[in-house]
């Protein structure tokens, strides 16, 4: 049973090939796509859910769940990009932020033995980022008007401050605990 939360993480990677399809194919209504887009969010929800009410926490869950939303986040924004919903510099952001959180957590967990996981402002900034994108989606199959010309810049810049504000909390949370763990071993 404990597994399930992990099952489920598994379950949103394999929605990820299934969502590019969907976003790319000429023929299939765009709620398809979003769809699956709000599935994988939802499951996410769930299997973080799971782990936490019944102590199904898993040193695999640990790495899979953070991973299967980077999969997901980045995915979702280079399709995005490629049909021009998301300008360069929000892609950018997100991957650099992504980049920097997993050589961070890997030198953090190698050299000081400290697990970065997820917190509040981490899944804060995750649900802003799916209704973001859902927003995105709607806006962009919505006739240009003074609101979506408005509404996409403000769209993207939450979705960049929310990312930037959850990687800046880590960060000092976590060179915090670094230096903690260098204070006790002495």
């Amino acid at each position: 049973m404990k597994n399930i939360p992990n099952i489920i993480s598994i379950f949103r990677i394999l929605l990820i090939p299934v969502f590019v399809i969907l976003f790319f194919d000429k023929n299939t209504d765009i709620l398809w796509p979003m769809g699956i887009f709000i599935l994988s969010g939802a499951s996410d929800v769930l299997d973080g859910y799971l782990a936490r009410k019944n102590g199904w926490i898993t040193d695999v869950g640990k790495l899979l769940d953070p991973l299967a939303d980077k999969m997901t986040q980045i995915c979702v924004l280079i399709c995005l990009f490629i049909k021009d919903m998301v300008p360069p510099f929000v892609l950018g952001i997100f991957i650099a932020k992504e980049l920097f959180m997993i050589v961070g957590a890997t030198f953090i967990f190698r050299n000081k033995k400290v697990v970065v996981q997820s917190d509040w402002t981490g899944k804060l900034a995750t649900i802003i980022f799916y209704i973001s994108m859902v927003s995105l989606i709607i806006i962009y199959n919505l006739p240009l008007n003074d609101f979506t010309e408005i509404a996409i810049p403000a769209i993207d810049i939450i979705a960049v401050s929310s990312t930037i504000i959850a990687f800046v909390n880590y960060y000092l949370k976590y060179m915090y605990s670094a230096k903690q763990v260098d204070i006790e071993s002495k």
